[in-house]
Parts: C-alpha cells; structure tokens; sequence
C-alpha cells in the first residue's frame, strides 16, 4: 500500500518533531503495509513552515539512513503540502517547494475557512505550466460539506494546446462513487465546428471523425467528446482526449483546399512510388510520461537517423505551438540524433512565422509543392 501525503519528516512542521517519532510511526506503518510514502510538509509563505528543498534532502536523507539501520522496508519519497499561492510556479523553480517525487503532481491545500477569490486562476497557472494540482483532503473544508457541488467547479482543467481561436483547450473531470473519472469536453469542439457551419455528417467528414474517435478511444455522446479513465491512467487519458480535440477542431479545414485525409493519402503515395520505407500512426512515450501519436516513422538505418513525421493539414501557429510541445517532449526519450520531419501542406495558408518557429527547433519542414526536393532526408 502506498501513502501519498503524510507529514513524516521531523522537525519541519507541525507532524514529526524528532527523527525517532518518525521511525516510531514507521514502524507502525510498516505494520499496515505500507511499501511506499511520500513525505509531504507543509510549505505556508510568510510563516515558520518554510523549509527549502536543499534541507528537506538533507532530512530525508538522515531518515532514509536510519530506516535501513531498522530494517524498516518502507521507500521514502519527497513532496510538499502547499498552502496556495500566486507564487507556486515561482516557488517550485527557486527549489524552495517540491512537487510529489519531482513529477508533474503538485499537492496543495486552501485556508481552512476560505477560499481566495483568485484561485481558480493560481489553479490554471499550474496547468499551463504543465503541472497537476492535486488538492489535498477536500472532504475538510467547510465551503465543500455545505456545497459538495462547489467542488466540481475546480475539476475544469486547462491544457497548454490551443485550439483554432488561439484558445487553451479546457477539459473536464467528474469522478464517481468508485474512482473513475469522465473527462469530457462538453460538447465544445462540435459546437464550434458546427457554429462556424461544418456539416460533421456528411461522409467524408463523418469518416474521417470516426478514425479520430477510434485512434484515440472517444466516445461521442449528444455532442460531447469524451473518455473514461482510472486514477492511475489519468495522465494518459486526458491527453488522448485533447489530442482528439486537437484534430477534430481541425476539420474546419475540410472545407479548404485539400481534405485533411486526403492529404495524408497523398503523403503515403509519395512514400510508396518513390519506395521509402515507414510505419503508420506509431505512438511514443514522451519524458512526462504521455504517448504521442505521429502519423509516420522512418526507421533508423546505417545512413540515417529515426525521423518521426508529422502531417500538417492547416499550417497555423496553434499546431506550430501544439507540434512542438508533442516534438519536445518525445525527443527526450528517443535517440540523440532522432529528428522531426514536419509535412506542411501548402495549397492552405501557411500563417506567418510557421516555418520559421519550426526551423528554430530545428524541425525539418517539408511543403508539399516541394517535396521531391526533400528525397535525400526521407530516404534510406
């Protein structure tokens, strides 16, 4: 069994004072089985409980020497309990707060008898930072056992993707009696295509929506893009989701030029006359722990390096923004010298600063009209 939040590191808050009750309640708890804790002080700006991370190590260290010393078989963890703030970004990168075991989950709590006006919008920070707020034992605060439903309003959660107006994508959990969470887009992506005069059912664009829904394991319900997930699979599920909403609010560029499929059609033509050798739609785990999909991968060979490509219906600055955050995030796991082959097609509108943004990362850029230019980066 693991334990997530506990104030087990002595002398810095309120819980342990001394390193030998922390081994007492280590034992106890080793008792109740418990493999694996995270220990987790509290933080409070402005007050005594402001230990940095450089001591917190230096604690966690002493505890986890004296544990082997005991023969307690319990791994340890750091954290912190934050009590909310406009600063928490500020504060996790001056190393003075740390997140659960350095990962994206940032615990945190609200004052016991209020809530700040602003928190909603500390609360985004976090998101568009890439964190995940994890709000420790809600069941306490006064403002959630008068008004249970209150707390639904802080289950909205904000994405760094942009959608076509250049706004974040927003998605939102509910989670029921037995922890499982439905994330949902309430009908926003739909509504909108339809707002701006898409008929998502005729054929073509009803095909092409159904294979998004398959690729990523959508439900489509009375408009609403949706996916149910586990606690654990949280992570994964909700990036499955937003990638769906990425491409579907994509097909308002069906009414362009070239069909989003068609074009992919094309791509793979080229690849087949010109014999260059692929594998279609291949996921990859990014350093955060997320998959990314790629409509193409050109294996490694002894000439070249791994190219994953990306297609590019509708060249804007949101999939620039979006391709690259993907890019950034998988090159970490790949080999040094993978590269990012990006295929712009060009009979739409390319937006200004596309190619250039791409060619900064150091992405190799493809436009369609030109693409026999580009044999020698795709071949063997």
């Amino acid at each position: 069994m693991k334990d997530l939040h506990s104030h087990l590191l002595f002398g810095i808050d309120d819980g342990s004072k001394s390193l030998d009750e922390s081994i007492c309640l280590l034992k106890k708890m080793q008792e109740q089985n418990i493999t694996d804790l995270i220990c987790t002080p509290h933080y409070i700006e402005n007050s005594k409980y402001v230990c940095n991370n450089k001591d917190k190590l230096k604690k966690i260290k002493k505890l986890k020497e004296k544990i082997r010393k005991e023969n307690i078989n319990i791994n340890l963890y750091l954290g912190n309990e934050l009590f909310i703030t406009p600063n928490v970004v500020d504060l996790i990168n001056k190393k003075e707060v740390r997140t659960l075991n350095n990962s994206r989950y940032i615990l945190f709590e609200f004052p016991m008898n209020n809530i700040y006006l602003n928190t909603k919008e500390i609360i985004k920070k976090m998101i568009s930072n890439r964190y995940i707020p994890i709000l420790a034992h809600p069941e306490r605060y006064p403002i959630f056992q008068k008004n249970p439903e209150k707390i639904e309003e802080y289950l909205q959660i904000t994405s760094p993707f942009l959608d076509r107006f250049n706004d974040y994508l927003q998605v939102y959990a509910k989670i029921d009696k037995n922890n499982e969470i439905l994330l949902t887009d309430d009908s926003y992506i739909i509504n909108n295509l339809q707002d701006s005069g898409i008929d998502i059912t005729s054929p073509k664009r009803k095909q092409l929506l159904d294979s998004f829904l398959r690729k990523y394991r959508i439900n489509l319900e009375d408009k609403s893009l949706s996916i149910k997930s586990s606690i654990e699979e949280f992570p994964q599920k909700i990036l499955f989701l937003m990638q769906a909403m990425i491409n579907i609010d994509d097909m308002f560029m069906l009414s362009q030029n070239r069909v989003a499929s068609l074009f992919l059609d094309d791509i793979k033509g080229f690849f087949d006359k010109n014999e260059i050798f692929y594998t279609e739609n291949v996921n990859f785990l990014g350093k955060s722990g997320f998959f990314y999909s790629y409509e193409y991968l050109l294996q490694r060979t002894k000439e070249k390096p791994e190219r994953l490509c990306k297609v590019i219906n509708n060249p804007n600055k949101q999939n620039l923004q979006n391709t690259l955050f993907m890019w950034n995030d998988t090159k970490e796991t790949r080999n040094k010298d993978a590269q990012l082959i990006v295929f712009l097609n060009d009979e739409n509108k390319i937006d200004s600063g596309v190619i250039e943004g791409f060619k900064n990362y150091e992405v190799n850029t493809i436009l369609w009209s030109e693409k026999e230019k580009s044999l020698d980066i795709l071949t063997a």
